[in-house]
């Protein structure tokens, strides 16, 4: 659909943005790992994902995870593994990507762990964001405070990376001074792709992270 979008004319295809939640997430995942699209930016919102350690720790070795790689993970079935599942193939991931977490403890951060190291090891532009009582969160967010936080961070997030834009709200400078070093690990890493996000100006060096 994208690509019919942009051979006639209607869209930018180097300010296209995804995002998912739940299973779609999972969805988003693959399409990083999996396709050669320029996509500006990523959001993964507490998403199912049959990487490995999500599928050992969280899963148990489920079926379903097993059915979306097609096959167990151990002899032959491992080999399908490293070619389908998206945290054996993040090096070929383009994109900035949040992975947003609204499911609280360890269980919500196991499903995003292996996507995120490896990443944030590769140097390449990662964000794993917790909405607001993220301890006491559950799979769909539960009062006014947590939607809103959502909401106003896809936003901002989308435009930063789309736009180039910062809201000017002084209570923001923290997130797009960490959004500006992430700009330069896009850059460093990706220096063919086209990048409207802010830099950073301070010179420190830049880094991945949790926020």
């Amino acid at each position: 659909i994208v690509a019919k979008l942009y051979k006639n004319g209607l869209i930018d295809k180097t300010r296209v943005g995804i995002s998912g939640f739940s299973r779609n997430g999972y969805y988003i995942e693959y399409a990083l790992t999996h396709s050669r699209f320029p996509w500006a930016a990523a959001i993964a919102a507490d998403n199912y994902d049959p990487s490995y350690m999500a599928a050992g720790i969280v899963l148990n070795w489920d079926i379903q995870s097993s059915d979306s790689n097609g096959a167990p993970p151990f002899g032959r079935g491992l080999e399908r593994w490293l070619k389908s599942a998206p945290g054996f193939n993040v090096e070929k991931v383009q994109s900035p990507l949040m992975l947003e977490a609204q499911t609280g403890g360890v269980p919500g951060l196991s499903w995003f762990w292996e996507i995120f190291s490896r990443l944030e090891y590769l140097r390449f532009p990662v964000e794993l964001w917790a909405i607001p009582d993220f301890e006491h969160g559950i799979h769909n967010t539960q009062n006014p405070r947590q939607i809103l936080a959502v909401e106003h961070r896809v936003i901002d997030w989308f435009e930063f990376w789309l736009e180039g834009y910062e809201d000017p709200d002084s209570n923001k400078r923290a997130q797009y001074s960490h959004w500006e070093r992430l700009c330069d690990m896009q850059r460093a890493a990706h220096p063919g792709l086209q990048a409207y996000c802010v830099r950073e100006t301070t010179g420190s060096e830049p880094r991945g992270g949790v926020s």
